[in-house]
């Protein structure tokens, strides 16, 4: 368990990282729902780290909006005029963190 810990750390940091940025900053990475989304998973991520073998679904659950969600998600705004170098770039962070939580879940 002791990689799902670090895996729901790392992205917990990284989603209430982008929540503070978008709030903060008013970059307007996404819509306020987003923001929001972010907040309330990284919440859960760090509170689930704590006890990562009752995570399995919000591992599940982080992995599949990251591919099934928010990189088509990040398409649309690349074809609404978002920057294609910005975009690919969100686009390999959704990969990387959505394939390694299914990795992971397989592996525990």
């Amino acid at each position: 368990m002791g990689k799902i810990r670090w895996w729901l750390r790392l992205v917990a940091a990284l989603y209430l990282l982008l929540a503070w940025l978008n709030v903060s900053m008013q970059l307007n990475i996404g819509q306020h729902s987003e923001t929001l989304t972010w907040a309330v998973l990284g919440g859960l991520m760090i509170y689930f780290s704590f006890r990562p073998a009752d995570a399995k679904t919000l591992v599940l659950t982080v992995a599949l909006l990251e591919l099934f969600v928010w990189i088509p998600g990040t398409i649309a705004l690349i074809i609404g005029g978002m920057s294609v170098s910005v975009g690919a770039v969100f686009i390999v962070l959704h990969l990387i963190v959505g394939v390694a939580g299914l990795w992971l879940m397989r592996q525990e």
